[in-house]
């Protein structure tokens, strides 16, 4: 189940986003104290808001707990294109979740945010993450080298995309 956030929510964001492993290809340092949580849900709030971006709660049906993010943000209206972001719990990897919340979240861009195509960068060493894209039937369209600094370090991006017209997720 997709839905939006509450500040009510922080402690599962914040589970996930103070998990190593968790944040192991997210990019952004690990959270130290639930305040970042609550910040961070009143970003996806304004960002919804605002038109700026768009991220939604993967809950597991019957149960409020947040296991997950997925969304739409970098959104380039003017192109009709968006990056598409996603985070799960560690404890519910490999279960199909994300094809689940990607499947619908590809859905409501193509179809009710009219977008002509979906891109995600993801780190080349993700593999779990390449496997889904491809499984969705993303194209890979690129690789960066060293063009992320993260914690100090200089990573790699592969880059991802699907456009309305490709073959979709069913």
């Amino acid at each position: 189940m997709l839905r939006p956030f509450t500040h009510a929510d922080a402690k599962d964001i914040f589970l996930m986003r103070s998990d190593p492993e968790a944040m192991m290809y997210i990019g952004r340092p690990l959270a130290q104290h639930i305040d970042e949580a609550h910040k961070l849900i009143q970003i996806y709030k304004d960002n919804h808001l605002n038109n700026i971006a768009v991220t939604w709660a993967i809950c597991i049906k019957g149960s409020d707990r947040v296991i997950g993010t997925i969304g739409f943000w970098k959104m380039q209206p003017e192109n009709h294109r968006a990056e598409i972001g996603y985070q799960l719990h560690k404890d519910f990897w490999r279960q199909g979740i994300l094809t689940e919340a990607i499947t619908t979240v590809l859905k409501y861009g193509f179809d009710v945010m009219h977008l002509h195509s979906v891109e995600a960068i993801i780190r080349p060493d993700n593999i779990a993450s390449q496997k889904l894209l491809e499984k969705m039937h993303f194209v890979k369209e690129g690789h960066f080298r060293h063009d992320f600094l993260i914690n100090g370090k200089y990573e790699d991006s592969a880059i991802y995309s699907l456009l309305d017209t490709d073959q979709r997720p069913n």
